[in-house]
């Protein structure tokens, strides 16, 4: 499909269309109508989020489609979010790309998501990333056997699932599987100097307090962030976003 000028009316439907909705399939449905318009059969989105992290199963999880059940049970029952290349491209790329970017970019050696990929016949698509504040990173992707957009239409595709994501996300509301952490200032402050390779008492020093409270505000941090030691919190925290590397 081509073309150089937005369909404002059509863009304005769709968006009305998504605003009305009052289930979270629907609004796939809606986007789905919206993107075979552009020639793509298949819409997966959701939160880019590792199972393995999570104490809630896997059924809680803020990912939906509208694959086929025989590739959503192999995806699902092979934890493929983990090593598919194009999500894990999706969590630091934020503006859209094709499905052939993120291969030709896949820094690892296992070749055999693409090709189980191709195999159930996702041989072409585009992905939009998705980043909200205080909420785990994900990506609407939309599969195609081939297609070509305008930059236009590349917008009009862009700004509509947007929407949509959005509405989901403002559906399901709250995600207990995965909670925003809030760290006092001084958790942030002492996991800083933990990071940093400091010992409880030289942060006690800088921070001009006990060692003492220097433990006990570490504790309380990695229970927030449900590790099991001050390296652990680390690493949390820096994936998290909730300290500079």
């Amino acid at each position: 499909m081509q073309g150089g000028r937005l369909d404002g009316t059509r863009i304005g439907k769709a968006l009305a269309e998504i605003a009305f909705c009052m289930d979270a399939r629907e609004v796939i449905g809606v986007l789905s109508r919206y993107a075979e318009r552009f020639g793509f059969a298949t819409v997966g989105l959701g939160h880019i989020v590792n199972p393995q992290l999570s104490a809630v199963r896997r059924e809680n999880l803020f990912q939906l489609s509208t694959w086929r059940k025989e590739w959503t049970d192999y995806w699902a029952g092979n934890n493929l979010i983990m090593r598919d290349p194009v999500a894990r491209y999706s969590l630091y790329k934020h503006k859209p790309f094709r499905w052939s970017e993120a291969f030709a970019n896949d820094l690892t050696e296992d070749k055999k998501v693409e090709r189980v990929m191709r195999d159930f016949g996702f041989r072409d698509g585009i992905s939009f990333p998705m980043h909200t504040d205080g909420l785990p990173p994900g990506a609407v992707s939309l599969g195609a056997d081939r297609f070509e957009l305008s930059e236009t239409e590349l917008g009009e595709l862009h700004l509509v699932c947007v929407h949509a994501y959005a509405k989901i996300e403002e559906l399901y509301g709250s995600f207990p599987y995965q909670s925003p952490v809030k760290l006092t200032v001084r958790e942030r402050e002492i996991l800083h100097y933990v990071a940093g390779g400091k010992t409880n008492w030289e942060i006690g020093a800088i921070l001009e307090i006990s060692q003492h409270s220097v433990r006990d505000h570490l504790k309380a941090a990695c229970e927030k962030l449900d590790a099991v030691g001050r390296a652990h919190a680390v690493a949390i925290a820096l994936r998290l976003g909730l300290i500079l590397p």
